[in-house]
């Protein structure tokens, strides 16, 4: 047979015309990037193949679905669509496919349902130690013949290895419920091979799938997914899925057939005209193990099928397996029909987009196309397939037999969500990405490259606030840094319309904030610097456009400073014009503190960190009383710290509550007053929590870092304090404030040597307890090397110089009373010039035994 090749696509031909973006998108249908043309102008109607809700959602999901989400919000929130986004939940499923992206034979629905059922039985009723052992031998012959007969090699060693586990279980002391517990899956799936069709309760079909999606969906909140504007099951549509391949079968394009069961004729389908099978993997039609994945093991026998190619749109269900009536008899419906009818429910008979998987090409996203076409009588239902890539554990795929299977939530527990959607922005959405250390620390990496910028850009705007030149100078703008922000839109939008590269978008952002570093080590801003409004401009500008486009693509949230940038799809010319946000309105955002961060505040966050700041501020405040008592000008210090505390806060330090939402609405009481304020505050409105609760916890901050700095200037005058006053604030800011994730640092003028106004924010406490670790770090090896010198060095001066040349005989043959050579090994004389440079190392060795006979003496 010659290779087939599917029909060349066509541009679709929109309902509505309207002015598009010069946007491409890779298209699974053409293999290609292709203009982005939905039907009804800017309006966007796209379906997405969502999860088979059997078990906990896993990185397979996410590198799916995170990929999914960060295009949705680009055409959306970049390009200005309105997209209408649809997902299925397959609560109702039978298949065990072999999926590429799951890397495993998955365990299906139906199967899942029975045997949790009868497991949890079976522990109920266990009591005979000797019936228990009886039923694992059993289990174990029936886990020995699976483990020969499964088709994947890895699958076949775990299974042998679960054989050889149990087995070992059988002979061990321990108890009934322990011998249950080790053998539990499989005496599960030998008690559903034995009494499995007995089961005539229905209910627990429902019970699993309906937990296991309120899993998925809590899971795809945590990693910021957002939710589909419409949400399908399977379960809820049985009524139309029969109408459907009614229609189907009336069309000429299906059969039913004695058992019950009703098929698609794909050679029927096939070899009409206008019609082609098979759209998106050509080759693949006629491909019995990939045709034999979509169907399940629950299937009836080959022989009812018409052609070998067929697949089921109804299948008659078995005692033991879910049933519902239909003109064929009590069945259930085929796995691909259902995102058939689904998506055409919902949508039409035109979908702009779907997407999924890219396991899912053949056969299921193939037999939609078919099923869809041949109801509705023409050969375009989806204009653009969009698959995700393959996901990769540290480059193997993801196995529960390899020990490697990560769910979401284990995923969780080692990265944050914005340190996992980073990753994934960093690569392209339909290539493979491989989860591992290297994919991660550049996720981490740029998570800090980020956050180190905002967290410059927020003391920026500080010096601005309390700088005398705010609002006088005018200084000329760096143009260097005008045209980086000019350069870095231009790319970003390039990027995007080049099927959403966010990875090449993510790396214009990194040498946007490298052109600001750049700027800032040649021209270092401190508290009186000339040009510091210019630059509090620029550096604001670059933060509300990072921030923004951040927000874009799901990994910051919406704030004020995001909210600053004014951004569409197109590019806003900064070259050769002013800068999009004014002086004016720059000076009047910073003259409080303004938040600067990817993080919305949350009163809880905020009230943390302000009870945090205070407990620092107690244990330190004690310290250098401690260690300072008897001295007036720190005492003077830290008497008006604690009047500011108590007139601006209401914080007595002595006498400070535990609980951190107690102390911080006394502290909100004293500095805004009982208004409406404060209870849009206290109800957690996010533009009231940045713009009156954020600049409250900004204060004590800032007093915090102002005492310290006074300290440390009192201590570097000298006194016998200076030691142990300096240990104190070095242990503020290197511990007590990073645990409750506040970032310290001290800035100082290059020119006069001198300290400037420290630097202080929130930053997350992960971040900083990797600092700290690493900061130790560099600290020991820092020492180790110092001490494998210092240990060299000993080594070396252990031995007198009188020695030295004495046990060089291949060299020398006569020495002096001092050992110093004066003939060579044949007996000649040391010439001048040699015995010159051989007193040079003589002198040194003496310097080196010398050093090291006082290290002995110490």
């Amino acid at each position: 047979m010659d290779k087939r090749v599917a029909p060349e696509w066509k541009v679709p031909v929109p309902e509505v015309r309207v002015d598009l973006p010069p946007l491409k998108l890779y298209n699974s249908l053409s293999s290609s990037k292709v203009a982005f043309v939905p039907k009804r102008g800017k309006d966007v109607t796209w379906y997405c193949c969502g999860p088979t809700v059997y078990d906990s959602s896993h990185m397979g999901h996410a590198r799916s679905y995170i990929s999914f989400d960060i295009i949705r919000r680009v055409l959306v929130d970049y390009f200005g669509f309105n997209v209408k986004y649809v997902m299925n939940i397959t609560d109702i499923d039978d298949k065990v496919g072999f999926s590429i992206l799951f890397c495993y034979f998955v365990d299906q629905i139906i199967k899942k349902a029975r045997q949790n059922y009868l497991i949890e039985n079976y522990f109920k009723s266990a009591s005979s130690f000797s019936q228990v052992k009886e039923d694992i031998r059993a289990a174990i012959k029936l886990l020995e013949a699976k483990s020969k007969a499964h088709p994947e090699p890895d699958q076949r060693e775990y299974l042998k290895r679960e054989v050889s586990r149990i087995r070992t279980l059988l002979t061990s002391r321990t108890s009934v419920m322990g011998m249950l517990t080790g053998a539990q899956d499989a005496l599960a799936a030998y008690l559903d091979a034995k009494h499995g069709s007995s089961i005539s309760d229905y209910e627990i079909f429902e019970a699993l799938p309906r937990r296991m999606e309120e899993e998925f969906r809590n899971d795809m909140r945590s990693l910021n997914v957002l939710e589909a504007d419409k949400l399908t099951r399977v379960s809820e549509y049985i009524e139309p899925i029969i109408a459907y391949i009614e229609r189907i079968i009336h069309n000429g394009f299906a059969y039913a057939v004695e058992s019950g069961s009703v098929y698609f004729n794909t050679k029927k389908f096939a070899e009409t005209e206008g019609h082609f099978y098979a759209k998106l993997v050509p080759t693949a039609y006629g491909d019995a193990a990939k045709l034999a994945s979509g169907e399940g093991d629950l299937s009836t026998t080959e022989v009812e099928k018409r052609n070998h190619s067929d697949f089921a749109l109804w299948k008659a269900s078995k005692p033991g397996e879910p049933a519902w009536p239909s003109p064929w008899g009590r069945g259930r419906p085929g796995w691909h029909i259902e995102c058939s009818v689904m998506a055409s429910d919902t949508i039409g008979e035109s979908v702009d987009i779907h997407t999924g998987g890219v396991d899912l090409k053949f056969p299921h996203h193939d037999n939609e196309l078919a099923q869809a076409e041949a109801y509705f009588g023409h050969s375009h239902w989806v204009s653009y397939f969009l698959h995700a890539g393959h996901l990769t554990i540290s480059g193997c795929k993801m196995s529960k037999s390899l020990k490697n299977f990560i769910t979401v939530r284990d995923a969780l527990k080692q990265h944050s969500a914005r340190e996992l959607r980073f990753a994934f922005l960093l690569h392209s959405w339909r290539d493979t990405l491989d989860y591992g250390v290297d994919t991660m620390n550049q996720a981490i990496a740029f998570n800090k490259t980020i956050t180190d910028f905002l967290f410059n850009v927020s003391h920026t705007l500080r010096l601005l606030s309390s700088s005398k030149y705010a609002t006088t100078m005018d200084l000329p703008d760096n143009q260097d840094l005008s045209n980086a922000l000019s350069t870095a839109e231009e790319e970003v939008f390039e990027a995007l319309c080049d099927s959403i590269d966010t990875k090449r978008a993510m790396l214009a952002i990194r040498e946007l904030i490298n052109a600001s570093n750049q700027v800032e080590c040649a021209q270092p801003l401190v508290s009186g610097s000339m040009h510091l409004l210019p630059r509090a401009q620029q550096c604001y500008t670059l933060a509300a456009f990072i921030l923004r486009l951040l927000c874009v693509f799901g990994a910051a949230d919406r704030t004020a400073l995001a909210d600053a940038w004014v951004a569409s799809y197109h590019s806003s010319s900064v070259n050769g014009n002013p800068w999009p946000i004014s002086r004016d309105h720059v000076v009047k955002a910073a003259s409080k503190p303004l938040w600067v961060s990817m993080v919305a505040p949350k009163k809880e966050t905020l009230a943390a960190a302000f009870h945090g700041s205070a407990l620092a501020c107690k244990q330190f405040v004690h310290e250098v009383h401690d260690v300072a008592s008897n001295a007036r000008d720190v005492a003077a210090l830290l008497s008006n710290f604690e009047t500011t505390l108590k007139r601006d806060f209401n914080l007595d330090l002595n006498n400070m509550s535990n609980d951190a939402n107690a102390v911080f609405d006394t502290a909100l009481k004293q500095a805004l007053g009982e208004c409406a304020t404060l209870k849009r505050v206290q109800m957690g409105e996010v533009e009231a929590l940045e713009t009156e609760a954020w600049p409250v916890v900004a204060r004590l901050l800032y007093a915090t870092a102002d005492l310290r700095q006074g300290v440390r200037l009192l201590a570097q005058s000298g006194g016998p304090l200076k030691v142990q006053l300096l240990t104190t604030c070095d242990r503020l800011r290197d511990d007590y404030l990073p645990v409750h994730g506040i970032r310290l640092q001290d800035r100082a003028d290059i020119a006069t040597d001198k300290a400037d106004l420290p630097a202080i924010g929130l930053v997350e406490a992960k971040l900083l307890t990797t600092e700290r670790r690493e900061k130790a770090e560099r600290v020991a090896e820092k020492a180790a090397a110092k001490a494998v010198r210092l240990m060299a060095k000993m080594e070396a001066g252990k031995q007198p110089p009188s020695e030295m040349f004495r046990s060089q005989l291949d060299k020398f043959s006569t020495f002096d009373e001092k050992g110093m050579p004066t003939h060579d090994a044949t007996g000649k004389e040391i010439s001048k010039s040699q015995l010159k440079k051989l007193q040079k190392m003589y002198d040194a060795q003496a310097k080196r035994h010398e050093d090291y006979l006082t290290s002995l003496d110490s």
